[in-house]
C-alpha cells in the first residue's frame, strides 16, 4: 500500500509541497485561499474552471498560476 508521500509542484512561480493525489481544491484549502472570491487557476498554462477544481489531481512538478480578478474603474 503505497503512502500519500509529499511531491513538489510550482504556485506563482514558488515551491509548494503538498501531499500527493493533491486536487486543486485541497491546495485552495491548505493555502486558506476557499473563502475568497474573485481568482481564478492556470494549471501548466490552461485555465482550470472551478467546477473542476475538486477532480483535477495534482502531479509532481506542476505549475500553478492564481490569477486575481479586479475590475478597475
Amino acid at each position: 500500500m503505497q503512502k500519500n508521500l509529499p511531491m513538489e509542484i510550482i504556485v506563482n512561480q514558488e515551491k509548494q509541497v503538498v501531499p500527493d493525489n493533491s486536487s486543486i481544491s485541497s491546495l485552495l484549502q491548505e493555502m486558506d485561499l476557499t473563502e475568497k472570491a474573485g481568482f481564478a487557476v492556470a494549471l501548466n498554462q490552461q485555465v482550470v474552471t472551478k467546477n473542476k477544481w475538486d477532480s483535477t489531481i495534482l502531479k509532481e512538478g506542476d505549475k500553478v498560476l492564481l490569477i486575481e480578478i479586479s475590475q478597475g474603474g
